[in-house]
């Protein structure tokens, strides 16, 4: 068998350095110098490929922390001629979701004021941010859709909040975050001190 002289690049997308459970990717394997369709793909490893063996797309749909290691391919032009094999690419899936972390820079709005409120993925990129807010432990969160997915926003109002993150296609959501409770000046709220009850 001969080696011909095009070469096999693999591209991972989305190219994120940390994949996490749950989350779908796909490995593109590419000829360069080649924009028809008259080649074959080889792949190591060829466990758990959803697409042909022979195709040029190898998708991962809901990755495992088995899935995790390097993966390479090659092009088949007929039987007797192929190329090197790609450089080869690390795949690193997570075995759990990520949680992320919300803070609030004060917990009690002034009068006119806002409270600004941040939502942190930590280690990894691309991400929307999704808001909810209930008022109570006990209510339901309902999601604050008059407000970009931006990781910070600011809030006039009081509440229970909390986030979460989403990227990818199809959407990839992380767990939910934290809460966080906001009070606006002048909601009834009582703090005990020296046996005294004060309103704040």
């Amino acid at each position: 068998m001969s080696t011909v002289p095009n070469r096999a690049s693999l591209t991972l997308q989305p190219n994120w350095p940390q994949i996490f459970s749950g989350e779908t990717i796909t490995h593109r394997c590419e000829i360069d110098g080649v924009r028809n369709t008259q080649w074959t793909y080889e792949w190591e490893p060829t466990s758990s490929n959803t697409q042909s063996p022979t195709h040029s797309e190898y998708r991962i749909i809901s990755a495992q922390w088995s899935h995790s290691g390097d993966y390479r391919c090659k092009g088949r032009r007929d039987s007797y001629s192929s190329t090197d094999w790609s450089k080869a690419i690390r795949l690193n899936v997570s075995p759990n979701k990520p949680k992320p972390t919300l803070t609030a820079h004060k917990t009690i709005i002034p009068v006119g004021g806002t409270v600004t409120l941040t939502c942190s993925v930590r280690g990894s990129a691309d991400w929307k941010y999704y808001w909810f807010k209930c008022t109570s432990d006990s209510s339901e969160a309902q999601p604050i859709r008059d407000v970009v997915p931006d990781r910070v926003i600011s809030v006039s109002q009081g509440g229970l909040y909390h986030c979460r993150g989403g990227r990818g296609d199809p959407l990839f959501f992380t767990e939910n975050s934290n809460k966080v409770t906001i009070q606006a000046t002048g909601e009834f709220s009582y703090l005990f001190w020296n046996n005294t009850i004060r309103i704040i």
